[in-house]
């Protein structure tokens, strides 16, 4: 959104124009000019006409806050300076129906960080600056001052941002690790629970098969025990019947002796 003057095809990258230290050293004076004076003169309703600056140190002014964009193409280098031509007022709505346009064609978000709309927005601040440079230098870098405070806020803000997305990252990449260690310590304390509770059946299970089998024991213990004593019982009958069979007749001979 920026105007540029048309291309020129130039000999050598230092052609025609001021280098950085020359222009550096006209914002330097201009600045040190404002500050002396406790900030930029501006006479409301009257133009400036570059705040008493001559063309060239205005130019240089503009070249150091935007600078020329310049491409080889073959063995030709190019060069696109800032347009130094003065705006007119029905520019500064143009140049908002533009940025409305762009924004809606790149459909930049409305909210939160959007790189898109950063870069349409800087671009129409740069082409504010242009305009306001020409017309008075001083408010020109007094608006450029306030362009590098916007970005730097922006940047503290991307900043702060992916310093919160890359601790919620890692927060939940340590909330997902303690989860899988939380779910294999579950399933190790499961597995040994169902391998208490198969050992309790096993010991269960012996349990009662060494009682079915005590009972068992125990059962033919008794018969037994109750078979010998029947047995017993008979031959001490048997002993009887056979003792009386012997004492009797003997008991017998001798009452007849008498």
């Amino acid at each position: 959104m920026v105007k540029y003057e048309k291309p020129i095809l130039v000999t050598s990258r230092n052609d025609n124009i001021m280098t950085a230290e020359q222009r550096a050293k006209i914002v330097k004076r201009r600045l040190k000019s404002i500050n002396c004076q406790g900030g930029p003169r501006i006479v409301v309703g009257k133009d400036t006409g570059g705040g008493g600056l001559t063309k060239k140190e205005t130019e240089a002014i503009l070249q150091l806050l935007i600078p020329p964009i310049e491409w080889v193409e073959g063995e030709n280098i190019w060069r696109q300076t800032v347009c130094t031509i003065p705006s007119e007022p029905h520019e500064v709505i143009e140049l908002e129906n533009m940025l409305d346009t762009r924004l809606k064609q790149r459909r930049a978000r409305e909210n939160g960080i959007c790189p898109v709309r950063r870069e349409l927005m800087v671009q129409c601040l740069d082409e504010l600056i242009r305009q306001e440079t020409i017309h008075c230098a001083d408010r020109g870098l007094l608006l450029f001052q306030i362009r590098n405070e916007y970005l730097k806020t922006l940047d503290a803000y991307q900043a702060a941002y992916e310093s919160s997305v890359s601790y919620k990252v890692k927060k939940s990449l340590q909330t997902e690790v303690s989860d899988r260690e939380m779910d294999k310590e579950i399933l190790d304390i499961t597995n040994e629970l169902e391998q208490i509770e198969k050992d309790i059946a096993d010991m269960e299970e012996q349990v009662e098969s060494e009682e079915k089998r005590f009972a068992q024991q125990m059962a033919h213990d008794e018969k037994k025990r109750s078979d010998d004593l029947e047995t017993q019982w008979k031959i001490m009958a048997q002993l009887k019947n056979q003792l009386m069979n012997i004492v009797a007749p003997r008991k017998q001979q001798h009452a007849e002796g008498e």
